[in-house]
């Protein structure tokens, strides 16, 4: 038996031949054929969760060895991806802008000395932040005045017609124009 340790991501090829020792010489069989091996770091697996309509957490699986995870995004699919966080940590959480599709990627790395030895990436994933379509009734109240009745939506601000003020408001009335 024979073991060593190996670099991440380095292939090694190997061969082995057996010999017998007869008189002092060494006689050789012939070689094996050739097999190879690379150590590489699991690729991780994560969820996309939107906490909050503008809030997205990464929910990365550990890998087994990884001393961390690198997590880039981009706002194009395939291309112009920067890294956002480095991190020990298996849960990652930021607030995104509204109408913005974002793609992620993660990869595992772990350290060598004070190298570290990066995985393979993981698929792309993505995730939106876009505010839900509210939902009202409008009632009108007399001849000239209306009730809207509207259902709240996460994280929306509402604007009263009358003064343009803004509101948290589930409910305002505007007076009907002529």
């Amino acid at each position: 038996t024979y073991s060593e340790e190996i670099n991440l991501n380095t292939t090694y090829y190997y061969k082995v031949r057996a010999y017998k020792l007869v008189n002092g010489t060494k006689n050789y069989s012939s070689y094996s054929s050739v097999k190879s091996t690379k150590a590489t770091l699991g690729v991780p697996t994560y969820t996309l969760t939107r906490v909050n309509v503008n809030e997205v957490t990464l929910n990365i699986t550990e890998v087994e060895e990884a001393a961390g995870y690198e997590i880039q995004r981009s706002t194009y699919k395939n291309k112009y991806f920067k890294t956002i966080a480095t991190t020990d940590k298996t849960t990652y959480s930021e607030e995104i802008n509204l109408n913005t599709t974002y793609y992620y990627k993660v990869r595992a790395y772990k350290l060598v000395g004070e190298k570290k030895n990066y995985g393979s990436y993981s698929s792309v994933k993505s995730t939106k932040a876009t505010l839900g379509t509210p939902i009202y009734t409008l009632t009108r109240t007399n001849v000239n005045e209306i009730t809207l009745d509207i259902t709240e939506v996460a994280n929306a601000v509402y604007r009263n017609y009358e003064d343009n003020t803004t509101r948290s408001e589930e409910r305002f009335s505007r007076n009907a124009e002529t």
